[in-house]
């Protein structure tokens, strides 16, 4: 197993400001292509949806599962947010901004939360501002598990179904199970 630090999620005083998507995509890559088993299986969290996407594109051969944890695919020309142009990071959110915008909070007590805020570092802004691009079908083969944590599957599946543009992307893989786990966004 590994866990990746994604470039400039390193420290606070690294310089983000040429940091793009397909850096971050190119870090899991590299992963993927340096694990010794043949097949490897991607979990991704959160804003980390389009990069886990992206390089499940590039390499959905050697993908044998990926797993959405309060996350899931964008499709090709969508970004996170399209309101960064002439920033360079983003900040950590006060924790009414973050429940405001739907990532629950539940579980995490204020000793973990004050965990939290101390070891948070500003995120680069060119993976949330970038757009995703895809090129190779054989990523729509690749099983994928979806974790809701924020939401219950059964509103994921149907605003999937609905080609609601948060999760219409869903709906074009070939084989996805959703797992409930209401333990807010952060369960791990």
């Amino acid at each position: 197993m590994s866990a990746l630090t994604l470039p400039g999620l390193d420290d606070v005083r690294t310089d983000r400001s040429s940091i793009t998507l397909d850096d971050h995509v190119a870090a899991v890559v590299d992963a993927i292509d340096s694990a010794a088993a043949d097949q490897v299986i991607l979990v991704a969290h959160s804003g980390a949806g389009p990069v886990a996407y992206m390089a499940t594109d590039a390499r959905p051969q050697r993908i044998s599962r990926v797993v959405y944890v309060d996350s899931g695919p964008m499709p090709a020309g969508s970004s996170i947010r399209d309101d960064l142009d002439g920033v360079n990071e983003i900040p950590f959110p006060a924790w009414s901004e973050l429940e405001a915008e739907g990532n629950s909070l539940d579980g995490l007590d204020d000793a973990a939360l004050e965990r939290f805020r101390n070891g948070a570092v500003p995120h680069p802004a060119g993976p949330a501002r970038d757009a995703v691009h895809l090129s190779d079908d054989r990523r729509l083969d690749v099983p994928t598990t979806v974790v809701c944590n924020s939401f219950p599957s059964a509103v994921i599946a149907e605003i999937a179904a609905s080609g609601h543009p948060m999760a219409a992307e869903l709906a074009s893989l070939k084989s996805v199970n959703y797992v409930d786990l209401p333990t807010g966004h952060w369960p791990m």
